[in-house]
């Protein structure tokens, strides 16, 4: 094997890039490991009369290696047959240490031709010589001319005495518990010092020997969850000129939790409503097998999909558990649970575990809102993906925020669109006739977009294809009008004025047949689910028999009431622990699936046995004081017991420059209304204090804000939030005087800028340190960025010792 990490140094070196470390760092070498003629490929020594003599060249390794050959290619320059640079006579010497040498003799190398593609000229056999470093003194050069020779590469190979090849591999993850540690054995070992810990100095100082073995694998027992394993094997032979060879530490990483359900095991005919048991239960009373549920206003599972679980939503394989909840449903208890027992009790003790956990997710709050002020001007609310064909053909339906009234028979509705906030070019807000509150109903609208004009448009057909025609140029404030005739025509109509009304631009009067009762209203759309879109209207009226209040909903948009999230776990002796969900009844809410991790400890400390685990059970709700609730839907995914592994970067800070003390603000940088400078001193301060960490900090002073406080900023590029990690961003601030707000935000370094736990903090004129933790990253985030929003006010402050790293707050040292 040849060696790899190789250090030269010379008696002396030519000018001009000709040092001995061009000797060991391959230039000059191509694939098939042939020389070229370039000089600064080589070394050379220094041709001045002080030069040290005689001339030699000294490698050190990175190990004491047991060597087998050396290569050596002569200086090659296209000169070399004329000058002969190259070493002819010399002397190797070999050394442990580096001060105590032993002489290996007397060798010979040829001279190079120089010409292009040279291969090695001379190949030395060293015996098995044990050595640490290499020393080659030239006694003569090949041209004779002057004290002046040269070598263009020096390769050493080595017999493999230490132990190699470690399985696991190293920084191997998800290590099974029982693993077999195996390695290659050095060769000559006798037997074999295994050295095992979490601990890697134990394992670098050798005091964590934990058995010697005559054979090349050791079975170390059961190890613990979630844990970083260091380990290294010395291998030993009395006999050799170095007994021990110390072995490199190897590390790997054990699987991080045992998986208690992943919801992929059911199907029709098993369904899993037989296994988590729901308000519903299952069976037919006085059959065998018949369960009348829990009692909650729980449903379990979704019997339009063949498996009767999700299948497209889903955290990891290919179902999760669905449970809608009702906390009011009649006949029901006030809260949602279900609940699976398993055939055997478990016990969460082994391996060293400490949490829980699972994932879930449910639906966003609705944003739509309606509200009338002052008199007469309608504001409203709504995100959606479009009034349009979402979903798939022959199920297309609609996602919008819908106010609206009762019409039965012919009649028209009018509304001047005062605005509509540009959410998408296509987002719309307008007047809408519809047959049902069902999202593929059939539908007339006219409508304003922010970028594409006035447009006629709605279905003909339930869950049918749309129709539109759009006549651009047109923003609010503009007015329209949706006119239904006794026949069940209905027609579109805009207007600058309110009282000169023309058709869209190439749309006619159509035919839509729905019921006599019909709904009536103002309709609102972002065209982006991740956005809300406002809309003010004015001048709404109405003709025909419209009757009742206004009411406004959701249309197509799945959202959930807020509901406190809980887990509960009950032991074989019915003792029963309740954990609830540290965001509350905005727990439900959460649109992307997240991580949940428990704290067995918490059940342990309400006297569960987490030895003897009978039951576990999710709900939503108050299990202790059910009171009457919202309903919405929820979904479940991979239940695990064990321990996260604790990364090496845990509490690393990722910021560079973070403390400001490399004199810039680089890689920092500003945006907007504001200067920044690294100062060592806080003049002005109103209470006198020097930076908090090292001798200096950021000096910013926001001197103009814009429309919005995020029009100014301070922010550190260049990052990528990793998938499974969560993160938390601490800073050390000060005002120059009294206070000031400042918005702390990992974002989305792109449009749409998504923020990850941004908070709006108050800093004082006294150093204090702000910090926020993200939730868990669901997805990579890339590109992304450490931005501080400043444009709330104009004022001078101070910045130092920021830190950004993965985990929960950690305190500054």
């Amino acid at each position: 094997f040849p060696i790899t990490n190789v250090a030269a140094t010379a008696s002396s070196e030519n000018i001009g890039d000709m040092g001995p470390g061009q000797t060991v760092d391959g230039s000059g070498l191509n694939a098939d490991d042939q020389h070229s003629v370039e000089p600064t490929d080589m070394w050379l020594s220094s041709s001045l009369p002080t030069a040290p003599q005689p001339t030699w060249i000294q490698f050190e390794f990175d190990d004491v290696y047991d060597l087998y050959e050396m290569w050596v290619w002569n200086s090659n320059q296209l000169l070399e047959p004329v000058i002969g640079f190259g070493a002819q006579d010399v002397t190797l010497e070999h050394s442990l240490d580096g001060e105590n040498w032993t002489s290996l003799g007397e060798f010979q190398i040829p001279r190079a031709p120089g010409v292009p593609n040279n291969a090695h000229d001379a190949t030395f056999d060293l015996s098995g010589i044990s050595a640490g470093f290499v020393r080659l003194t030239v006694n003569s050069g090949w041209g004779g001319i002057l004290d002046q020779f040269g070598l263009a590469e020096v390769r050493f190979f080595f017999v493999p005495v230490a132990a190699s090849d470690p399985a696991p591999a190293v920084r191997d993850l998800g290590v099974p518990l029982d693993v077999t540690l195996d390695w290659r054995s050095g060769r000559g070992a006798v037997r074999h010092e295994v050295y095992l810990s979490k601990d890697e100095a134990a394992v670098v100082d050798g005091t964590a020997l934990v058995d010697t073995v005559d054979t090349t694998y050791y079975q170390p027992g059961t190890l613990e969850y979630g844990q970083i394993y260091y380990w290294k094997v010395n291998e030993v032979n009395d006999a050799a000129d170095v007994p021990v060879r110390e072995g490199e530490v190897w590390e790997f990483s054990t699987v991080e939790n045992f998986i208690v359900e992943d919801f992929e095991n059911y199907s029709a005919e098993n369904p899993i409503w037989e296994t988590w048991i729901d308000g519903l239960g299952f069976g037919a009373a006085g059959t065998p097998g018949f369960n009348p549920g829990n009692g909650t206003g729980s449903a379990v599972g979704d019997d339009t999909q063949p498996s009767f679980t999700e299948e497209t939503i889903v955290n990891s394989g290919a179902q999760s558990m669905p449970l809608f909840y009702d906390n009011n449903k009649a006949g029901a208890a006030n809260y949602s649970e279900t609940e699976r027992t398993f055939d055997q009790t478990q016990d969460w003790t082994t391996g060293g575990v400490s949490q829980v956990s699972l994932w879930f997710r449910g639906q966003a709050a609705s944003v739509g809102s309606f509200v009338e002020a002052p008199a007469g001007t309608f504001t409203m609310t709504g995100s959606g993906t479009d009034i349009w064909d979402v979903g798939t053909a022959g199920d297309y339906g609609d996602e919008f925020h819908f106010a609206y009234k009762t019409l039965t028979g012919q009649g028209s509705i009018v509304a001047r669109v005062e605005s509509v906030d540009n959410t998408d070019p296509w987002a719309k807000a307008g007047v809408m006739i519809r047959e049902s509150l069902a999202p593929g109903s059939a539908h007339a609208f006219a409508c304003v977009t922010p970028e594409n004009g006035v447009a006629s448009q709605g279905r003909i057909d339930t869950a049918s294809t749309s129709f539109n025609t759009a006549e651009g140029g047109i923003t609010a404030p503009h007015w329209v009008k949706l006119e239904r005739s006794i026949a069940g025509v209905f027609t579109v109509s805009h207007s600058t004025n309110g009282t000169s009304w023309v058709p869209v631009s190439g749309s006619n009067p159509t035919n839509i047949q729905m019921g006599s009762s019909v709904y009536i209203g103002l309709a609102v759309t972002s065209h982006n689910a991740g956005a809300t879109c406002q809309a003010v209207f004015s001048n709404v009226a109405t003709t025909g028999n419209v009757s009742g209040q206004w009411v406004n909903q959701d249309i197509g948009i799945a959202n959930n009431d807020p509901e406190q999230l809980y887990m509960a776990l009950e032991d074989s002796a019915g003792r029963v622990g309740v954990v609830n969900h540290p965001d509350g009844p905005a727990s439900s809410q959460t649109g992307d699936w997240t991580l949940w991790a428990v704290d067995l400890a918490e059940f342990a400390d309400q006297g569960v046995n987490l030895s003897g685990i009978k039951k576990i059970m999710l709900g939503l709700g108050d299990r202790a004081n059910p009171v009457a609730g919202g309903s919405g839907t929820m979904y479940f995914d991979d239940i695990a017991v064990g321990n996260p592994v604790q990364s090496e970067t845990l509490g690393l800070n990722l910021l560079a420059n973070g403390g400001l003390e490399d004199g810039v603000a680089d890689p920092w940088s500003t945006y907007g209304g504001v200067t920044a400078e690294v100062v060592t001193q806080l003049v002005g301060a109103a209470v006198p204090e020097d930076p908090i960490e090292g001798s200096s900090c950021l000096h910013l002073n926001v001197t103009g804000v814009g429309a919005n406080f995020w029009d100014v900023g301070l922010q550190h590029q260049g990052h990528v939030f990793e998938a499974g990690k969560k993160y938390t961003l601490s800073v050390f601030m000060k005002a120059k005087e009294g206070t000031l707000d400042i918005n702390l935000k990992p974002e989305l370094a792109a449009d749409p800028w998504t923020g990850f736990g941004a908070e709006v903090v108050t800093i004082t004129d006294q150093w204090a340190e702000y910090s926020i933790t993200t939730p868990v990253m669901t997805a990579d985030v890339d590109p992304a960025a450490i931005t501080l929003h400043i444009g709330f006010a104009a004022a001078e402050f101070w910045v130092d010792a920021a830190r950004w790293y993965e985990g929960d707050y950690v305190a500054a040292n």
